[in-house]
């Protein structure tokens, strides 16, 4: 049955989704403030309407007979979602499931309440809250989140309470609809991504990637498989299937983020109801014949669905790899020449693509948005991957 389906967002992150949507020949619309985001374009219709402006969702829902809404790593794209399903009645999460573990505060009292492993963590609404908890904080460094902002977003980590005063008015700053953040104390183990499917409450597909960030957090890429183990990954279902279960979540695409400590206990520090960005989504698909896209848009749609079928799984090294400059700098033909070379000569090229043209400027990579494009590629390792990377890396302070 064709559908009129409403993606929330248009950026690069959301360009997949709308392309699979439109394969399974439902009629796709797209909505964002930025008049120029891609998907605007390659959607049958597009509309420049911000994400957070309900009563414009509402009419654009109402005016075009819209059936499913649906998003991609997106936080906030998510909550406009579970906000257009509790007003239409339509199939999907609410809002207030979304909330729960999108609202970072919200989501340390489910951790805390449900008895889950967290680290010290305290809900700053205002600037007194915060004087009152640093006398508390019993470990440095800690690191501030803002309550709304999607991914790495404003994150701000700090080694005293000097620092943190500075880190306080970043983090609030950045957080959108409310100025609060929460404060935890930072956990020193490996951090993982991770993208999970739950389906009648029950996780049917969970898979953790090596994940790498810069210095200021933001992501530069994961690579699957995961070598984690059995043991440790049935501790993290179990604690992901509580968190549903109080919920009352039937299915839906989960993305985390996950802190191994080093007695293998494993603490989710993040969790979204969505897919993820960094092309986290891809690599699953690579690696495990799954279309986590196509999952989603029919979560959408109804609470009845098929079982997941058997995946295949893939035998190569599959990663990621988001472009940046550490600088504002100009992308030359020099520079684009430099990767595609370094990167036939390391991996098998799966993807290679650039978000500007030749000539234009890069703003620095401080937030993922100011990404320059990406690559996906099958390598024999993960130590090649990493090597890979490196070598990007070095190639933008290079050309910088």
């Amino acid at each position: 049955m064709k559908h009129r389906i409403l993606v929330i967002g248009a950026s690069i992150y959301q360009i997949p989704l709308i392309q699979r949507a439109k394969q399974l020949g439902h009629q796709v619309f797209s909505t964002s403030y930025l008049s120029n985001d891609p998907g605007l374009k390659i959607a049958d219709k597009g509309f420049n309407i911000s994400i957070l402006d309900r009563p414009g969702l509402v009419k654009l829902c109402t005016d075009e007979k819209i059936t499913a809404v649906v998003t991609a790593a997106s936080d906030l794209g998510s909550l406009t979602t579970g906000y257009l399903n509790d007003y239409f009645g339509l199939a999907g999460l609410t809002e207030q499931q979304v909330c729960s573990v999108t609202d970072k505060g919200m989501f340390i009292h489910l951790q805390e309440k449900l008895g889950l492993p967290r680290p010290q963590s305290f809900l700053l609404t205002s600037r007194e809250e915060f004087e009152k908890a640093l006398p508390n904080i019993k470990k440095w460094p800690i690191i501030l989140k803002p309550i709304y902002a999607s991914g790495s977003r404003g994150v701000q980590i700090a080694e005293n309470s000097a620092q943190a005063k500075e880190a306080y008015e970043m983090a609030s700053e950045t957080s959108a609809l409310k100025q609060h953040c929460v404060l935890q104390t930072y956990l020193k183990g490996k951090e993982h991504g991770g993208e999970c499917l739950v389906e009648s409450g029950k996780v049917v597909f969970l898979e953790l990637t090596h994940k790498f960030s810069n210095h200021k957090r933001v992501p530069l890429g994961h690579c699957v498989p995961c070598s984690v183990n059995q043991i440790l990954k049935t501790a993290l279902i179990q604690q992901i299937e509580v968190i549903v279960k109080h919920l009352g979540v039937i299915n839906s695409a989960i993305n985390i983020d996950v802190i191994i400590e080093p007695d293998n206990t494993p603490i989710l520090i993040d969790f979204s109801f969505r897919l993820g960005g960094n092309h986290l989504t891809d690599l699953m698909s690579l690696k495990y014949a799954l279309d986590p896209f196509e999952r989603v848009i029919e979560y959408s749609l109804t609470n009845k669905i098929k079982s997941i079928q058997v995946l295949q799984e893939n035998e190569a090294v599959f990663g990621s790899i988001i472009m940046g400059c550490p600088i504002d700098s100009i992308l030359t033909e020099s520079w684009c020449k430099d990767i595609e070379d370094l990167v036939r000569k390391d991996a098998t090229i799966i993807e290679l693509l650039f978000d500007i043209e030749l000539g234009e400027k890069i703003e620095k990579f401080d937030q993922s948005s100011n990404r320059m494009g990406h690559i996906l590629v099958a390598v024999d390792s993960l130590t090649k991957y990493k090597s890979l990377l490196e070598n990007i890396q070095g190639l933008a302070l290079l050309h910088a």
